[in-house]
């Protein structure tokens, strides 16, 4: 089994040394770690120049993350590609046991772990990812977890027909997911966090709300669509008003004041409980009476 690693770069200096230096400490070293430099403006480039191999750099013009990532899974030598965002770390041994899971797994075509959340320096959580029988349910719903977690065949990807590279603020890998499973791949699960998850808060507020339209877009447009025309509706009213709930949420934590107006809108695309442990209602309330707290004040 031979692992390229494939890290796609636009302007991310003050990262990108920690993600190629965890790919090199892996116990199972990849056999080429692939830098593809879209086109950035910052010391990124001069960085780079202080790798030697197995680290290889490409460098492009600003075309985007699927199509970096894309550049890099066709110049790969390497029969699966693991992955990897410039501003993630991986654990030691993500390598060798996301290996080990897909010798498990028979026709496995992607191996994906568990991450922690690192944010200003400080892990704040640990997040849980759906088991083997549970991820394809759970892939018609959201994108359970991480690129950066993520091994897959080189074959299968480009069979797929790679990452889509119209979608430049959506989800590209959840697109890339779903079309896998679609091709009759199955999917090798490692619970155990071997990703740690940057978050980098730099404009936060309008990627949150650009991710969200290019999710909303692709929920609409492609995820369920092999489901009947009812259930179909239902699962896409219902999935676009969760990840427009977690986007209020992270705007509010965020301190941006468009979070009631993303709350409503939750409420307004699909006004009954999502769930037993639905909070929306429960949030909006809380919203309106902090602002006339405020107001008042």
């Amino acid at each position: 089994m031979k692992v390229s690693t494939v890290i796609p770069v636009y302007n991310a200096a003050d990262y990108v040394a920690d993600a190629i230096s965890s790919a090199l400490r892996q116990t199972r070293p990849p056999h080429e770690i692939l830098v593809v430099d879209d086109g950035s403006t910052d010391e990124t480039t001069n960085i780079l120049r202080q790798f030697s191999p197995p680290v290889v750099c490409i460098r492009q013009e600003n075309r985007g993350l699927s199509a970096a990532r894309n550049q890099g899974i066709l110049a790969a030598g390497g029969d699966w590609i693991a992955l990897l965002d410039a501003d993630d770390i991986w654990s030691p041994r993500k390598l060798e046991v996301q290996c080990a899971a897909i010798e498990r797994v028979a026709g496995a075509v992607l191996a994906y772990t568990g991450h922690v959340v690192l944010r200003n320096g400080k892990i704040v959580r640990s997040v849980e990812v759906p088991g083997e029988k549970a991820v394809t349910q759970a892939l018609r719903e959201r994108c359970p977890f991480q690129p950066s977690s993520v091994m897959v065949r080189r074959d299968a990807v480009l069979g797929a027909g790679g990452f889509e590279e119209s979608m430049r603020s959506g989800p590209e890998d959840w697109d890339l997911w779903i079309r896998l499973l679609r091709r009759g791949g199955r999917f090798a699960c490692i619970s155990e966090p071997l990703l740690t998850y940057r978050h980098v808060p730099s404009g936060l507020s309008q990627k949150t709300e650009a991710f969200l339209e290019g999710q909303t877009r692709f929920v609409r447009e492609r995820l369920n669509s092999d489901l009947p025309t009812f259930r179909r509706w239902v699962k896409t009213r219902r999935v676009i008003s969760r990840l427009e709930s977690e986007a209020a949420i992270i705007l509010r934590e965020h301190g941006s004041s468009r979070y009631t107006r993303m709350i409503l809108r939750s409420l307004r695309t699909w006004p009954l409980l999502l769930n037993w442990r639905d909070r929306r209602y429960k949030l909006a309330a809380h919203m309106v009476l902090a602002q006339c707290v405020g107001s008042r004040r």
